[in-house]
């Protein structure tokens, strides 16, 4: 996969390593079974460089054999995470720049997003009201909750001055 947007950095690798010596990175699939998988990159948090990273989850999934479906939805939840970080994290003088690792492990894909912006967990982030009339209603945090009921797991973290957001979801074994 080469590196065609200037935003983007990035470090993608293919390991032998067995799982269980890389923590919980590790390809366990399709046959490949000791395998790591991941990569890594980089983007200014920007709403124009969001298209990239979809290109590259899709790009991660098709060289990993993840199926189009789970990359789907992995891309969706991104998005939403990514935008939320773009409008809320930074001030709109300084951008920063937001790191994204894909990893695939034992029939799990995995994406952490972490970025140094205002501390924020979504997970705390109270559900929105789903009764009454639509006029009554606060906006925000439907997003949140959408990407809740997309994944099979979310941990948030705050760590060094860094939110640090994983993202989880099975893929069925072939």
């Amino acid at each position: 996969m080469a590196c065609d947007d200037a935003s983007v950095r990035r470090n993608c690798a293919r390991s032998t390593a067995p799982a269980t010596n890389r923590g919980n990175i590790g390809r366990t699939g399709n046959g490949d079974a000791g395998q790591m998988h991941r990569c890594h990159f980089q983007i200014s948090a920007g709403q124009q460089h969001l298209p990239s990273v979809a290109a590259r989850v899709e790009a991660f999934c098709t060289e990993t054999h993840i199926p189009v479906a789970i990359s789907n939805v992995m891309n969706l939840a991104l998005d939403e995470v990514l935008s939320n970080i773009v409008k809320y994290a930074y001030d709109a003088l300084e951008p920063g720049i937001v790191d994204v690792e894909l990893t695939y492990s034992g029939n799990k894909f995995t994406a952490t997003v972490q970025d140094v912006g205002r501390p924020f967990n979504p997970l705390r982030f109270l559900r929105p009201r789903a009764g009454g009339p639509l006029k009554d209603r606060q906006p925000g945090g439907l997003g949140i909750l959408f990407v809740k009921n997309l994944m099979d797991s979310i941990a948030y973290d705050r760590t060094n001055d860094r939110n640090r957001l994983t993202l989880t979801i099975g893929v069925p074994v072939a």
